[in-house]
């Protein structure tokens, strides 16, 4: 069997994807592999205290809002593998989530902080009831 056959034959099947297959047990740790295929987008979720860790969903849409990649991790560092070019960035924690960003993601890969607000399971304050 060519070796290098299978490996251009892969290539050629995966340049036809909107974006490449995800790796989803490095991309939530927030590393990945030089074997990865696609531009790493290092995402962090954050909340008022600082960086959150449990049960955040990132999603990723093209410019027209067309959902990508949609990535559910416990850690406060995601990485999804793109194309390089430019997408929309939200991050979901229950019903709460960030403000939509754009960010566009070079060859070489990009980072972007995303802020829960408010802060995800805020206790609850009697002084707000009318």
């Amino acid at each position: 069997m060519c070796v290098a056959c299978a490996i251009g034959t892969a290539a050629a099947e995966t340049g036809n994807w909107p974006v490449p297959p995800q790796n989803n047990v490095a991309g939530c740790s927030g590393g990945g592999s030089g074997r990865d295929i696609g531009a790493p987008l290092q995402v962090q979720v954050r909340d008022q205290f600082g960086p959150y860790r449990g049960d955040q969903v990132v999603m990723v849409s093209d410019l027209t809002g067309m959902p990508l990649v949609t990535l559910a991790c416990d850690g406060p560092l995601d990485q999804i593998r793109l194309r390089p070019g430019s997408y929309r960035v939200q991050a979901f924690v229950g019903d709460v989530r960030s403000p939509e960003v754009a960010v566009n993601v070079p060859a070489s890969g990009a980072s972007v902080a995303l802020t829960i607000t408010p802060a995800p399971n805020q206790p609850f304050d009697s002084l707000n009831i009318d």
